[in-house]
Order: C-alpha cells, then sequence, then structure tokens
C-alpha cells in the first residue's frame, strides 16, 4: 500500500489534474484505514485498561504488548538444579508436568 500510494504521488507530481488528485486521495485514504486497524489490533493485544478516545499513543501500546509477551513467556527453568535458557526444553519439560499432573488428576478421580 505504500508502494502504492508513493506512486500515486509521484504521478500527481508528474501530472497534477483532478483524476490523479483523486487517485492519490483514495490511496492515501487507504493507507490511513490501515494502519488505523493495525493500530487497533496493537491497542488490543496490549490489552490496554484505558485508551483515551481519539489518542494513538502508538509507542506507548507497543511497549505494552512487549511487556505483556516478556511476562507471560519462561526465559528461564531449572531443571535438575541445572538452570536452562533453551526454549525446546523449557516447552519439553512444561509440556511433561502437565502431563504427569493430568495424569495423577484422573488416577485420583478413578480412585
Amino acid at each position: 500500500m505504500q508502494k502504492k500510494y508513493e506512486d500515486a504521488q509521484a504521478y500527481f507530481e508528474k501530472n497534477p489534474c483532478v483524476e490523479t488528485r483523486k487517485v492519490l486521495e483514495e490511496c492515501k485514504m487507504e493507507l490511513e484505514r490501515f494502519y488505523d486497524k493495525k493500530t487497533e489490533g496493537i491497542i488490543v493485544r496490549s490489552r490496554a485498561r484505558w485508551y483515551e478516545h481519539g489518542e494513538k499513543s502508538n509507542k506507548y501500546f507497543l511497549n505494552l504488548e512487549k511487556g505483556n509477551h516478556m511476562r507471560k513467556h519462561i526465559t528461564k527453568l531449572s531443571l535438575c538444579g541445572v538452570i536452562t535458557t533453551d526454549h525446546k526444553q523449557i516447552l519439553n519439560s512444561a509440556s511433561d508436568y502437565y502431563k504427569k499432573t493430568l495424569q495423577y488428576q484422573e488416577q485420583s478421580r478413578s480412585m
């Protein structure tokens, strides 16, 4: 969309008329709608508790989203006394833990 807008702008500069201006304005509106949608997605993913109508502080919401991402991921885990940062090992140990927990719960229910 950005490339389409830049092309329309260059064409308008070479040939300024009503038709090329209309094409340029349509491209500009399409690009603005795209950025508005992208901002809405960032706001939703950041789970902001407040959002003032009309304010689009992208940096604020991007930082919230980044912070939420960091808080909900395990970056280090102690496995048998050894600290690991390997994502595959962390995922496998978490998966094993929950499988064992589920098996234990199923065994307790059957008793």
